[in-house]
């Protein structure tokens, strides 16, 4: 009777053993065959995008749409003939999609500020973002802005360290 004890327990046990090995090798993992790029994660079978990024598996950088160079009439300025340029750019491997440096370049091709730029929201036709403080040689630039892969639009305060201040706009710079 024990030996028919054993050999029925010993059975269930080896029953319930491989039914839990069948069982668990037919749960599919639901993110095996997904692959989420510009560091997204996957959770439940779908990409969870960083901000900045979107697409099923996290492909569009929207930041990419703005990438380059916008020329229009130097800040203040509506009858010059000369040009000013706004670069947007960022540097590669930078993995902080929701910002980018930007670059005011005069006629004579001298950089006149760089400052770095943080959007507010992002989408492939055209983000808001705001000019993060930023001093150089005394003078400290803020502000805002619109860019979308055309046309850029930026509003900055200019303040020196005396504290006066001014007031720059750059109205529909065109991307070349």
């Amino acid at each position: 009777m024990k030996l028919i004890k054993n050999i029925m327990l010993a059975g269930v046990t080896a029953l319930g053993i491989s039914g839990s090995v069948f069982y668990s090798s037919c749960v599919k993992d639901q993110c095996g065959a997904i692959q989420c790029i510009n560091h997204g994660i996957c959770n439940n079978g779908n990409c969870r995008c960083l901000p900045g990024t979107a697409g099923a598996n996290c492909q569009t950088i929207y930041r990419d749409a703005y990438l380059g160079f916008y020329k229009g009439q130097p800040p203040n300025d509506s009858s010059s003939v000369n040009t000013h340029t706004l670069h947007f750019r960022y540097n590669d491997g930078d993995t902080l999609y929701r910002e980018m440096d930007m670059l005011w370049i005069d006629e004579m091709n001298q950089t006149v500020a760089n400052v770095q730029i943080n959007f507010q929201d992002q989408s492939l036709t055209g983000s808001t973002f705001s000019v993060v403080p930023t001093t150089s040689n005394g003078v400290t630039y803020t502000g805002n802005g619109t860019v979308t892969d055309r046309m850029a639009t930026v509003h900055m305060t200019r303040t020196y360290a005396s504290g006066g201040q001014d007031m720059l706009f750059f109205n529909s710079y065109i991307k070349q």
